[in-house]
């Protein structure tokens, strides 16, 4: 249900941090709820605002972590656009598992 909160939150940004090693934090799980949380923003015109970063480690937050944060910050409050490799899916192999989409305008 985690893609209903990252949903309603659009066309603000958005942003998971997690780690590959972090099982209990699910990163595939947080994959696929960013992934159907997608269309949404791609509706809205906020493609980009729904952001998602795994790093290396496990179970942590670490400065990684805060510096990322902070680059997200500064790109949306001053309007420099956020970074591109936040945009990419960490698992990219892993497959989807909805086929909705939504309307187009």
């Amino acid at each position: 249900d985690q893609h209903f909160l990252r949903a309603i939150i659009a066309p603000r940004p958005v942003l998971s941090t997690d780690a590959f090693g972090d099982q209990w934090a699910n990163p595939e799980g947080t994959q696929q709820g960013w992934r159907a949380a997608q269309p949404v923003y791609d509706f809205l015109g906020a493609s980009d605002a729904n952001l998602i970063h795994v790093r290396a480690g496990g179970h942590d937050q670490l400065v990684e972590d805060f510096e990322v944060l902070l680059d997200v910050a500064r790109a949306h409050f001053g309007g420099t656009g956020f970074p591109a490799e936040l945009s990419a899916a960490p698992f990219p192999a892993l497959p989807g598992l909805f086929t909705w989409s939504a309307p187009h305008p």
